[in-house]
């Protein structure tokens, strides 16, 4: 492989270098995904309640004892 400086790297140099690189990468995409996770289905759950038009009272109680059933 060769760099765009024209400069020769060794095959095995190259690809320990883009697996280093793709590790990082994958760490920190599933990192972010981690941490977003728990929001983004909140937010998908009470629009879901919301397009069933529940008043938020219902939403709540409903919430509750979703909470209670995983505890």
């Amino acid at each position: 492989f060769a760099n765009p400086n024209g400069d020769f790297i060794p095959s095995a140099e190259c690809g320990l270098m883009l697996l280093n690189d793709s590790m990082s990468w994958f760490g920190f995409w599933s990192l972010i995904l981690a941490s977003l996770l728990p929001m983004f289905l909140s937010i998908l759950y009470f629009y879901m309640c919301y397009r069933k038009e529940l008043s938020e009272v219902e939403w709540l109680k409903k919430l509750l004892v979703d909470i209670q059933s995983i505890k």
